[in-house]
């Protein structure tokens, strides 16, 4: 059975929280003293300031991030976005007017941008640690109780039909040939713009990757529970290693769902490894990620010395503003909303769908993605290049300047809840496949201050959907089934 009580760490607690909310109280009265004169932004000192008294009064949430990845992502997102970026902003003495000048806008966001970005940032903080503090541990037991009820749990080792369809991909991966032209491994030394350029293959490879993990930690997991041996640790590793290092396209947070999702697939399966899964899967993923980020971010080369060695306090200022949504990228989509706001209808919510539903992708010419490719999703509509788009943004293109941000406010509350929910899967499942997909999610849903709602979707149907399908299918077709001996 299912441990459904959570025992708080006091220790945790008064010597992490107690400490950070005296630095971001300290953090909030620097920026409320050294915010750059620009209209709209007299109340950016509140961003720390909100982020200290969540940390006073929802304490105990830092708890539930143990033993999963979701909240951890979460909370480091919130960290950047609240605590670091305003205070990196005053010492620049700027908002990160380079990025957005980038996108095709000369010049500052308008004071109702810069305070719509401000107050709604601080709401979307708010909600989440109130969401996290108020329903964790009633997800947590009632989730435990359906789990623990449920009566077979069958290895998933490789059948004969998920070998096929195994095979099939490879052979037709093989055969068009364009993910070798392309592939990077390990340390990343050039950047590809167009991943338009992989079609079909990229989807087939990244399932075929997730898929392997699962099927071949389940069969050695297997050999394991029968007679314990390190042996029966390396093949694991190995693949789980080389989905962490292997770069398909040019999204960095790939790498960090599959690093994330095979580890925990590996603890869960030999949890006496921890250390040596820890110390091996982790550094690869950040000298993967540190060298992604150097090639495409700032144009230089971690194998080499470029002629640029320095990288600019102003470069990653711009960087992290635009990749966690801060106020200046919020700023701006309020200001776009003004320009294309009124193309929205009805018609792009249909085409939101259709357009991020992945497995259309995978069938040719599908008339419904012929039709709707026409027609703007709203992230099209709220962007002028290529930027990411805050759930505070897409809601204001849904919704309106009435409406949206209270449709923010309803999209936090269900996506915190289902974080929630795919965090505690993560931790209690006993299928290994089960393990990978709700960690995957939940490090996805981890990132919704990162990214809207459009995107989440987009991930959601990619590769978890898709690598549950072919899970059921390889179970459901496999001769013999072995049940689950350690739960």
């Amino acid at each position: 059975m299912q441990d459904n009580n959570i025992n708080l760490d006091k220790r945790l607690i008064k010597f992490f929280m107690r400490p950070l909310i005296v630095i971001s109280f300290a953090c909030s009265f620097y920026v409320f003293f050294n915010t750059p004169e620009v209209s709209g932004t007299s109340f950016f000192f509140t961003l720390p300031l909100t982020f200290s008294f969540c940390c006073l009064f929802c304490s105990e949430i830092i708890e539930y991030q143990k033993h999963g990845f979701g909240l951890k992502v979460f909370y480091s997102v919130v960290l950047v976005r609240y605590l670091i970026l305003p205070v990196l902003t005053c010492m620049a003495g700027h908002f990160a007017v380079d990025g957005i000048s980038a996108f095709g806008i000369n010049g500052l966001s308008s004071s109702d941008g810069y305070s719509y970005a401000i107050w709604l940032s601080n709401i979307e903080l708010i909600v989440s640690c109130i969401i996290i503090k108020r329903y964790y541990r009633k997800e947590y037991v009632r989730i435990s109780r359906k789990i623990d009820h449920s009566r077979k749990y069958y290895y998933e080792d490789l059948g004969i039909i998920g070998f096929a369809i195994l095979l099939i991909f490879l052979i037709f991966i093989l055969l068009r040939g364009r993910l070798s032209q392309s592939i990077r491994f390990f340390v990343v030394s050039s950047s590809i713009e167009d991943d338009a350029m992989y079609g079909v293959d990229i989807f087939l490879a990244h399932i075929t990757m997730a898929f392997l993990v699962i099927v071949v930690t389940s069969y050695f997991q297997k050999r394991n529970d029968k007679k314990s041996s390190i042996i029966n640790v390396f093949m694991p590793l190995a693949i789980s290693l080389l989905t962490c290092i292997t770069v398909l396209g040019n999204n960095r947070m790939m790498i960090v769902y599959f690093t994330l999702s095979a580890l925990i697939v590996l603890l869960r399966a030999f949890p006496k490894y921890k250390s040596f899964f820890m110390s091996t899967l982790v550094p690869a993923m950040l000298i993967v990620l540190i060298s992604f980020t150097l090639i495409k971010q700032f144009g230089l080369d971690a194998t080499y010395s470029s002629g640029k060695s320095d990288i600019a306090h102003n470069d990653i200022t711009v960087g992290l503003s635009s990749y966690v949504c801060g106020i200046e990228n919020v700023a701006h989509t309020y200001d776009l909303y003004k320009i294309t706001g009124d193309k929205v209808s009805f018609m792009t919510f249909l085409s939101d769908i259709v357009n991020h539903t992945m497995p259309l992708k995978l069938v040719p010419e599908l008339p419904v993605v012929e039709y709707f490719s026409s027609i703007p999703t709203s992230t099209e509509l709220a962007t002028v290049a290529y930027e990411m788009v805050s759930v505070i943004g897409q809601t204001l293109f849904l919704g309106g300047y009435y409406g949206g941000w209270l449709l923010d406010i309803i999209s936090f509350i269900i996506v915190i809840r289902l974080l929630i929910i795919f965090e505690i899967h993560s931790k209690l499942e006993k299928k290994l496949g089960n393990v990978y997909i709700f960690n995957w999610l939940a490090v996805l849903f981890g990132m919704v201050m990162c990214y809207c709602l459009q995107t989440l979707y987009h991930n959601l149907t990619y590769v978890p959907l898709l690598v549950y399908c072919l899970l059921r299918v390889n179970e459901f077709f496999k001769m013999h089934k072995t049940r689950v001996k350690k739960v």
